[in-house]
């Protein structure tokens, strides 16, 4: 195996990525969340929802970033990111029949409730990372947050990195990555907590 290598991924491969991130986060409170009442349909629906995360970001030209490990040549790890003056993450028309329209109502009411603890200044969005199972431990994740550090600190319209965790046990990881929490927030259901973190491109990492 060769050493693993973070490369920008062509839209031609976006079923890859859609591949590594289904798994990734196929038991993530997130989705467990929005697809809540899925039954036996939940893969499928969970598909349809990170598809539309994926090609919502390929539509308006957001790099899509995944790690190559050369032996097989596939992704092994990807993530999904947003420039600044990012659009908004999901679309609920397109949604309403692949997952669902309560699911719809799910999303919109997890992204209301994290909205407010958005920087009011240029920033990089971390949405997703992911890792295949057989391949976690390996610190592809942390490659993947480092090359978005990388691409804000050369951005002049950024400020630095912003991401979500709906795991707590995940904030002492990114913490170690020189990133603060600004705040916590719950949906209006009180089902889902969510933590938001901001890494300022002039911190340095621990």
């Amino acid at each position: 195996m060769s050493e693993p290598t973070v490369v920008e991924i062509s839209s031609e491969r976006l079923e890859e990525v859609i591949e590594v991130l289904a798994e990734s986060f196929f038991n993530y409170p997130t989705m467990r969340y929005i697809l809540r009442g899925s039954g036996p349909r939940y893969p499928t629906r969970l598909r349809a929802l990170v598809g539309s995360f994926a090609r919502s970001r390929v539509a308006v030209g957001s790099p899509l970033l995944g790690v190559e490990t050369g032996q097989p040549t596939k992704f092994v790890a990807a993530a999904l990111i947003d420039p600044p003056g990012r659009p908004p993450i999901s679309d609920g028309d397109e949604l309403a029949e692949p997952i669902g329209q309560r699911a719809v109502q799910r999303l919109r009411n997890f992204e209301t409730a994290i909205a407010p603890l958005e920087p009011d200044h240029g920033f990089y969005y971390l949405g997703m990372v992911g890792v295949l199972r057989g391949y976690r431990g390996r610190g592809y994740s942390k490659l993947l947050v480092d090359r978005v550090i990388d691409m804000s600190a050369t951005d002049a319209d950024s400020e630095g990195v912003l991401l979500t965790t709906e795991q707590e046990a995940n904030i002492p990881l990114y913490e170690s990555m020189g990133f603060v929490t600004r705040g916590d927030a719950v949906t209006p259901d009180k089902r889902l907590q969510s933590w938001t973190m901001f890494r300022t491109d002039s911190v340095e990492s621990a």
